[in-house]
Parts: structure tokens; sequence; C-alpha cells
């Protein structure tokens, strides 16, 4: 069988970190399969946002066949995923953490570090 655009995208290489590809697809509402390595941990929530996958052929049928079935888990992993990708990698959240990252920088804001 074959997905639509819409039913999720794939990637089984362990080596890639497509995370740019990833986000687009999660903004566009799609939930993600996705090697349980590197770069992908970084954008995809396993269950929430998509699938975080073993090396495992049997896995990746059994997750591809449960979201292509089940229309409802599929539309509320892609719009858990779209409202993910909106609010932790936009613009907005990005000027923001550089802004206070800035103003840490110029000794206007202290941290409190921790000593083990």
């Amino acid at each position: 069988f074959f997905f639509q655009a819409e039913d999720g995208i794939r990637d089984a290489q362990e080596s890639r970190g497509l995370g740019d590809v990833y986000k687009r697809q999660m903004y566009m509402k799609s939930p993600v399969f996705a090697c349980n390595s590197g770069g992908p941990k970084e954008s995809v929530i396993d269950g929430k946002t998509g699938f975080l996958l073993k090396s495992s052929a049997n896995e990746w049928a059994e997750k591809m066949l449960f979201i292509y079935n089940d229309q409802v888990k599929r539309k509320s992993i892609g719009e858990y995923a779209h409202n993910h990708v909106k609010h932790k990698f936009s613009f907005q959240t990005f000027a923001e953490a550089a802004q206070h990252h800035s103003l840490i920088a110029s000794g206007k804001i202290k941290i409190n570090k921790k000593v083990d």
C-alpha cells in the first residue's frame, strides 16, 4: 500500500538527522516515523508527534499499519505535531531564547549554577 503525504513521513536511516524535514512534515499535520537515534530524537516526541522506532522492519510495519488504519489517531497526532512544531520551533521562540541568552551574556541576568 502507499501512504498519502498526510499519512506520515518515514525515514529508516539511523545516521541521518533530518530535523527540518520532520519539522516541516509535523507542521503539515502529518505523523513522523523515524529511527530512535540522533537528530529525530530532538524534534519527534514518540507517540505524540510521530514514532521513534528501532531498526526493525516488523516494528515499522506495525506502526505504519496502525496509523494507516486509525484515522482518529492519525489526525490527533498530526494536530499535536503541528502545535508542537509551531510552539517549540517558531521564530518567536527562537528570538526569545536568543534574547535571553544575550541578557545572560551581558550580565543583566544572573543564573544560579548548582554545584554537585
